[in-house]
């Protein structure tokens, strides 16, 4: 990733968090509804930006997943993934292992998400895996 990659990344993460804080009370409650968290979690989202989801995505990735098809699939595993993700205690140890390329071996030891990504693997279609 290039500096300018970066900037832009952190640039579009602010202003996402300064539109979330420009949103009144009832504003926040209502995208709460659709997005179907509560609105502590939704807070805590926005503070955080998206860097979570990179991360979740990142996995995704290392783990032959078609990170398209899950959101297009199952919208709502993935927001409650990126939710559990957003949550998660982990962090710098999966940040670690997704560094180091070990995550594929070691993801099971550590991410909350274990049992939805092991059930999104299995039915992966087998052209993904391969290719």
């Amino acid at each position: 990733m290039t500096v300018s990659d970066l900037w832009k990344k952190w640039r579009s993460r602010q202003i996402s968090v300064r539109e979330f804080n420009a949103l009144d009370p009832a504003q926040r409650d209502e995208l709460a509804r659709d997005t179907g968290v509560d609105r502590a979690t939704l807070e805590i989202l926005s503070a955080q930006g998206n860097y979570r989801e990179d991360e979740l995505e990142q996995l995704m990735d290392t783990l032959a997943l078609d990170i398209g098809r899950v959101k297009r699939t199952y919208p709502a595993v993935f927001r409650d993934m990126s939710v559990v993700c957003s949550e998660c205690i982990a962090r710098s140890v999966c940040r670690h292992h997704l560094d180091e390329g070990t995550a594929r071996q070691a993801y099971e030891d550590y991410c909350p998400n274990t049992l939805t990504l092991n059930a999104l693997r299995r039915e992966q279609p087998i052209a993904r895996l391969v290719g």
